[in-house]
C-alpha cells in the first residue's frame, strides 16, 4: 500500500511538472500562431487548469495499468470465448488515444482558426480565457476518444452474437446519415470540415463491417473443417 502511495506521489509530481509546461507550450503556440493573449479571470484559474491536466495525464498513465490488474483479476472466472474478448482491452485504448489525436487536430487546426476569424472580421481584439480554451480542447479530445471506439463496440456486439454482419450492412446509410449529421454539429458550418469529421466515422464503421465478415469467413472454414474430420 505505501508503495502504490509514494508511485501516485511521484507521477502527480511529475505529471504536475509536465502540466506546466504543457500549458506554457500551448498558449505560446496560441499567443504565435493566432497573435491571442491568453488571459486568466480569477487567480484560482491557472493553478485549477495546471491541477486538471495534472489528474488527466495521471489517468491516462494509471488507466493501462488498472486494466491489466483488472484483467487479470477477472481471468480465471472467464469462458474460453470470453477470455478471446479481452484482447480488446488494448485495442480500446489504443483505438481512443487515436481518436484522442483526431481530436486534437481538429480543435487546433481547423476549430480555433474558424471561431477566430470571426474575431478578425469584427476586428476585435483576441483575448481567451485559460479555462475556456482548455474546457473547449479537452471536451474534443474525449468525445473523439469515445466516438473511436465505435469499430471495438461493433466487433464486441458481433462476437456475442448480438449484432448480425446483415444487419451491419443495412445500416450503412443510416451511419452515413449520422456521421454527416454529427460532422455537421461539432464542427464549423463549411463542407470540407463537416467531411474531415464524417468521413473517419464512416470508414471506422465499415473497417468494422469487413473485419466481422473475415471472422464469420474464418468460423466458416473452421466449422467445414471439423465436419471434414469428423467425416473421416
Amino acid at each position: 500500500m505505501l508503495f502504490i502511495i509514494i508511485a501516485l506521489l511521484i507521477l502527480f509530481v511529475a505529471g504536475f511538472y509536465a502540466s506546466v509546461h504543457i500549458l506554457q507550450w500551448f498558449v505560446d503556440y496560441l499567443a504565435i500562431r493566432y497573435t491571442v493573449n491568453v488571459a486568466t479571470l480569477s487567480p484560482l484559474e491557472a493553478v485549477m487548469n495546471i491541477m486538471q491536466l495534472t489528474l488527466l495525464l495521471v489517468l491516462m498513465v494509471c488507466l493501462p495499468i488498472l486494466v491489466f490488474v483488472f484483467i487479470s483479476y477477472i481471468r480465471p472466472a472467464l469462458y474460453l470465448h470470453e477470455r478471446r474478448l479481452l484482447i480488446y482491452v488494448p485495442l480500446s485504448l489504443l483505438l481512443g488515444a487515436l481518436g484522442a489525436l483526431f481530436g486534437w487536430y481538429l480543435s487546433v487546426e481547423i476549430f480555433i482558426p474558424y471561431f477566430d476569424g470571426f474575431s478578425r472580421l469584427l476586428q476585435l481584439q483576441n483575448m481567451w480565457s485559460l479555462n475556456y480554451l482548455t474546457s473547449f480542447v479537452i471536451m474534443d479530445l474525449f468525445i473523439f476518444f469515445l466516438v473511436f471506439q465505435i469499430p471495438l463496440i461493433v466487433t464486441v456486439l458481433h462476437s456475442l452474437g448480438f449484432l448480425q454482419t446483415k444487419n451491419m450492412v443495412s445500416l450503412r446509410k443510416i451511419v452515413v446519415l449520422l456521421s454527416v449529421v454529427l460532422g455537421a454539429v461539432v464542427t464549423p458550418p463549411d463542407v470540407i470540415s463537416q467531411l474531415i469529421v464524417a468521413a473517419p466515422l464512416y470508414v471506422l464503421f465499415e473497417l468494422s463491417i469487413q473485419y466481422c465478415r473475415f471472422k464469420d469467413s474464418r468460423q466458416a472454414r473452421r466449422s467445414v473443417k471439423k465436419r471434414r474430420a469428423r467425416a473421416r
